[in-house]
């Protein structure tokens, strides 16, 4: 039997039977209309071939393919603690790694502002990709990279930033050999997307509690 894959730069999560899309081509999220929102659903529960996904098709949002196989959603995963532990001192960042952490959020912000979101999250991930895990960072200079980030969003306002905060983050961290995560992540009622980074199962960004109600559609 003949399957189907989603698009190129296409990902999806569900959330209380719903399908949420995200397309970085065009930057934009987006769902799908009660019938074709079923049968798509219905294909990925089921295998059933519903009339349908010719629409889908036809949009271009997902391609037949002679291999067996479905579009699978956004893996998720609950949100570790934040690093380090509350019980244990925090890290102490130095005047120049906030400096530094200053630098990045600003490039970044004007990345986000100028460049495609496809663009960044590409470069994102051929960086991860490049890094050398074998000679990564060890936990204490994570911490304080991740805190020395956090202390440059007290100088500089992160509200509403959360995508280059992160971006950000994450580039200094694989430039230092490590393969963190960019978690991008959906609410609804009201609609939120939010973003923030992992690194073995431990969020390095925000609170967990802040974190937990958004279902990750995208992962890098």
């Amino acid at each position: 039997m003949a399957g189907y894959r989603l698009r190129t730069g296409l990902s999806f999560c569900r959330i209380d039977k719903r399908t949420l899309f995200l397309d970085l081509q065009a930057d934009r999220y987006f769902g799908l209309g009660a019938p074709l929102d079923t049968a798509f659903q219905a294909l990925l529960d089921t295998g059933a071939a519903d009339p349908a996904l010719a629409i889908l098709v036809e949009r271009g949002l997902i391609i037949p393919c002679p291999e067996d196989g479905l579009p699978s959603p956004c893996p998720t995963a609950s949100p570790g603690p934040i690093l380090p532990p509350p019980s244990e001192p925090p890290a102490r960042p130095s005047l120049l790694a906030i400096a530094m952490a200053l630098v990045a959020r600003v490039h970044w912000a004007l990345r986000v502002r100028y460049c495609p979101l496809a663009a960044n999250i590409d470069r994102l991930a051929r960086r991860k990709d490049a890094a050398d895990s074998k000679r990564g960072p060890a936990p204490a200079t994570i911490a304080q990279l991740a805190e020395a980030h956090r202390r440059a969003g007290l100088i500089l306002s992160a509200r509403d930033q959360c995508l280059p905060t992160s971006m950000a983050l994450m580039a200094v961290l694989t430039k230092r050999g490590a393969r963190p995560t960019l978690v991008l992540g959906v609410k609804l009622e009201p609609f939120q997307a939010h973003c923030w980074v992992e690194l073995a199962g431990a969020v390095l960004n925000d609170a967990p509690d802040h974190v937990r109600p958004f279902t990750p559609i995208r992962r890098v």
